[in-house]
């Protein structure tokens, strides 16, 4: 008797924490505002699998922003949860990938991009393989991206390198995912490709981070190269003070979160930590000389 009672009380603080989940979701639905304060409240408050409980129904609702809403609420839950709850946050997500709506896989992939590769078990690794082999795909680029990161998809990738129909956008990205998974025919065609390529504001916005995201020494060494170089390539960000500047500046910002013990560490934004970059340049550069054997985090 008093074990029924205790799963009864447990089966009723279950539909209430699911009434209140329900309750928000229903508000946000008629409203479209968020409300950050009551999303954290329920975020901590509620233990994984309740909370997924009282999403389940939204994953498919009929409204976009619904759904992108529902597998938010699973990521942030998620990520910073125990490993078992974190893979199932995973699984949950990847299923978002399926959506219809390319906003919201968009943000799903995005979200996916913040668990680490331990988080990925073969059945989100075999749900990878299977998005990219779709013949339509939103956000090929980023979902190739992840596949590299967590190992996934190799073959599939291969075989898409070979279609003369995918664009040359699409190739790169392949190519990169492939060079992060540790293939030399891949990390020496991404060298190739950027061999001819001059140094400026469109190649350290764009190509420097694909190279850091390999974590490949060959590619991480041509990062550091672009560190040592005087040449003034690149426009300085500063509306108020429209000059060339280095390169080196923002490339710092770029590797310091993937060399391991690095002089300078970046923020939430991306920004190296320091009010003098002239001096962090000088003090990098002199790291970089003294520890010719850097170590890269994976």
């Amino acid at each position: 008797m008093r074990l029924k009672l205790i799963m009864l009380s447990l089966f009723a603080c279950n539909m209430l924490f699911a009434q209140e989940i329900e309750e928000y979701i229903d508000i946000y639905k008629s409203i479209g505002v968020s409300d950050y304060n009551k999303e954290q409240s329920i975020i901590n408050k509620y233990k994984f699998n309740t909370l997924k409980t009282g999403l389940n129904q939204y994953f498919s609702d009929s409204v976009a922003s619904v759904r992108q809403k529902a597998y938010y609420l699973i990521y942030k839950k998620g990520v910073n949860a125990e490993a078992t709850n974190r893979t199932e946050a995973v699984n949950t997500l990847i299923n978002g990938c399926f959506d219809k709506n390319g906003g919201v896989v968009g943000a799903v992939l995005s979200n996916l991009n913040d668990f680490n590769s331990s988080d990925f078990d073969n059945k989100a690794k075999s749900a990878i393989n299977k998005l990219l082999n779709k013949k339509k795909m939103f956000h090929r680029k980023k979902l190739a991206m992840l596949a590299g990161k967590v190992g996934a998809g190799k073959e599939a990738m291969q075989k898409k390198l070979l279609d003369k129909r995918v664009s040359n956008d699409t190739k790169w990205a392949y190519s990169l995912a492939l060079a992060r998974q540790g293939s030399a025919k891949h990390i020496n065609y991404c060298m190739n490709q950027i061999s001819e390529i001059p140094v400026n504001n469109n190649l350290i916005a764009y190509i420097i981070p694909d190279l850091v995201y390999t974590k490949q020494r060959e590619m991480i060494d041509y990062c550091i190269s672009l560190v040592f170089r005087d040449t003034k390539d690149c426009f300085s960000p500063n509306p108020d003070k429209p000059e060339y500047i280095l390169c080196a500046y923002r490339v710092l910002e770029l590797i310091a979160p993937v060399i391991a013990d690095f002089p300078y560490q970046t923020d939430a934004t991306g920004t190296l930590n320091t009010d003098d970059y002239d001096k962090a340049l000088t003090v990098t550069r002199k790291w970089l000389t003294d520890n010719p054997n850097y170590n890269i985090i994976q």
